[in-house]
């Protein structure tokens, strides 16, 4: 049964790959689905899943930059469609239209093979839970390389771990540290930044934090509770692959330390530390930049904690910081942490 589920999960990869002409290993996926279900790592690896949201303006830019005017840093237009005139909106609706004809055809090839879609955006992918990242990631890289999920765009990523419930604390935790180690400044500031067409970044309305808990009736692979991350972003396959990953094996930590007094395997003893370890790297960044342990709340509410939280995520890149060295060190533990998975 465990083997053909997992097959199953992996056709729309492999139709993908087929598409693409690439190259997919396809059971070394496999073998890895069943190792994340082993009995030594069940309860403490958690099912990944989730979305990404495909704006227009990231598959038709020129057509974009006509209508609406050059965008800013963060991809903010000047202009939007209610600022068009009556001749604007109807020449874009017939370009739109040209277009559309094409492009909606390729996206809803991909549900036929398997790969559902929310409603969100231009298009949604909302990509079923794996076992493994490396599936997941493998789905998401391959519908980036077909044009898809165009590269060099901010796309909108909200990550979804299974077993993990955002009661009990650690949660925010790992979402900062993802935040710290993938997350563009400009994903914060778009939260806080006023504009006349008022925030537009709907993690910062939905939930606190930019988390989000999910319920049975909404999961899949046999989970009862879960969390969602949605202050995340993917702009390449190379950062889809690194931000599942490091997802997976801190909620893996997390699960660890969480479980660790329901009697100690040898996974739990070698991950559960490691949380105590990645805390304690971020409170001193916290400490530093006076950001409080406790929940920041929306930045709706609270502008001034995530502006200093948007300012330290764009120091990451400075040598001689803090934060350089705080990401450094949380890339050594989920280094760390992911062989011991991979061993276990």
């Amino acid at each position: 049964m465990i083997e053909s589920t997992n097959a199953s999960r992996l056709e729309s990869i492999i139709w993908l790959a087929d598409k693409n002409g690439a190259d997919v290993d396809v059971y070394t996926l496999l073998t890895n689905e069943q190792h994340m279900q082993s009995d030594t790592l069940t309860g403490i690896v958690p099912t990944i899943g989730c979305e990404v949201e495909v704006k227009w303006s990231s598959l038709f830019p020129e057509i974009a930059k006509n209508y609406f005017g050059e965008p800013d840093e963060r991809g903010v237009y000047p202009r939007r469609y209610a600022d068009l005139s009556t001749e604007e909106k109807y020449s874009l609706d017939e370009v739109c239209r040209k277009e559309d004809e094409v492009l909606k055809s390729r996206f809803a090839e991909t549900e036929l093979a398997g790969i559902p879609t929310g409603a969100d955006a231009y298009w949604e992918f909302a990509n079923k839970p794996t076992y493994s990242w490396k599936t997941l990631a493998t789905e998401v890289s391959l519908l980036m390389q077909s044009g898809l999920i165009p590269n060099g765009y901010e796309h909108s990523l909200h990550v979804t771990l299974g077993g993990v419930s955002p009661k009990g604390g650690g949660v925010c935790l790992l979402l900062s540290g993802l935040e710290l180690m993938y997350v563009p400044a400009g994903r914060i500031e778009d939260a806080i930044t006023p504009s006349r067409y008022g925030t537009n970044q709907s993690w910062a309305r939905r939930g606190t934090d930019g988390i989000r808990q999910r319920y049975a009736g909404e999961l899949l692979l046999d989970q009862t509770v879960a969390s969602e991350l949605r202050t995340l972003t993917v702009s390449s396959p190379e950062q889809a692959t690194s931000t599942l990953r490091a997802a997976q094996v801190l909620g893996s930590i997390l699960l660890s330390y969480r479980n660790r007094e329901d009697g100690q395997t040898s996974v739990t003893e070698r991950l559960s530390p490691l949380w105590e370890e990645f805390r304690a790297v971020l409170y001193e960044l916290w400490g530093q930049r006076a950001l409080p342990r406790e929940s920041w709340g929306t930045p709706r509410l609270n502008p001034e904690m995530w502006q200093v939280w948007a300012h330290s995520l764009r120091l990451r890149s400075e040598e001689d910081t803090l934060e350089h060295e705080t990401v450094q060190r949380l890339h050594s533990i989920v280094e760390y942490a992911d062989a011991e998975i991979m061993n276990a």
